[in-house]
């Protein structure tokens, strides 16, 4: 069966962030996360070619709901979610971009990083997961639109 085209009336992909999740058994790093999330919603919110959606409409979304539904309430092509976790002086990462269409991730990875300027770690951070994700939807989207069937074929006439 074909992936439905990006719901957005744009034509262009949408993204959501997910609130990044602070795997610490005593979160003491709380603010961290809620930071992290907004740095990399915001920054990826710079790139053109694809959508993001605003914080606040994800913050409102339920916690628990499928990643169906979340696509759906969030008008979500691609979710992303993240958590991290403190190891010595390093924060280590793992995010993952999961299409909605096909309830699968279509790419996921780790990355680590010192712990000496928190607020260089947060930039940083949100720098190299944005440039990522970035070049993994776009790549999702290019597959994506090679399986699915043309509706206009008179655009090539």
């Amino acid at each position: 069966a074909a992936v439905p085209a990006p719901k957005s009336p744009h034509g262009r992909a949408t993204l959501a962030v997910r609130p990044f999740e602070d795997r610490a058994l005593h979160a003491e790093a709380d603010g961290l996360a809620s930071l992290l999330t907004d740095e990399v919603t915001t920054t990826l919110a710079y790139w053109r070619t694809f959508l993001v959606v605003s914080r606040q409409a994800v913050a409102g979304a339920a916690t628990d709901a499928s990643v169906a539904e979340l696509g759906a309430n969030l008008r979500a092509d691609y979710l992303l979610h993240g958590s991290f976790r403190r190891a010595g002086g390093a924060l280590k990462f793992h995010i993952a971009l999961t299409s909605v269409a096909e309830n699968s991730e279509v790419w996921s990875d780790r990355l680590t990083c010192d712990t000496d300027d928190m607020v260089d770690v947060e930039e940083e951070v949100a720098s190299q997961i944005s440039m990522l994700v970035a070049q993994q939807l776009q790549a999702a989207e290019a597959r994506r639109m090679t399986r699915e069937p043309e509706e206009d074929w008179t655009i090539w006439v």
